[in-house]
């Protein structure tokens, strides 16, 4: 798989399971006005290895994020509820192949920013690429 594919496949899954608040993708942008939730989804690649000495198979590590966003003073519950369905979209799912998740993680983030709390979830993964 290559980055390019990595990224539209998981931002495909997210976009058809997630049905919950709007959704804001890297490099796009979304009129928050209005809206008291949302989320962000995006992801983060980090360094390949190979897979053996003189072998042309990689795995790269990565990590998804979904940033959950609430407006405050309305408590912790919808904000949890948002990050236990965010979570169980990869705990549940842990491959599409080839990519391969980890459990989940979830940090709640006590800092107002532009009006909103944040909530983020994130899951590690990775995936497999043979070069020509």
């Amino acid at each position: 798989m290559t980055f390019a594919s990595v990224q539209t496949t998981l931002e495909t899954f997210f976009k058809t399971q997630w049905t919950y608040t709007a959704i804001e993708f890297e490099n796009d942008s979304l009129d928050t006005n209005g809206l008291d939730e949302f989320v962000r989804f995006s992801i983060q690649f980090g360094d390949g290895k190979p897979m053996a000495l003189g072998n042309k198979e990689f795995r790269y590590p990565a990590v998804l994020f979904v940033q959950i966003f609430n407006r405050p003073a309305v408590g912790n519950a919808r904000s949890m509820i948002l990050a236990d369905l965010a979570s169980a979209l990869f705990r549940t799912t842990l491959s599409l192949l080839p990519i391969k998740f980890h459990v989940p993680v979830v940090l709640k983030i006590p800092k107002i920013d532009a009006g909103f709390i944040q909530t983020q979830v994130s899951c590690s993964f990775y995936f497999e690429e043979i070069s020509p």
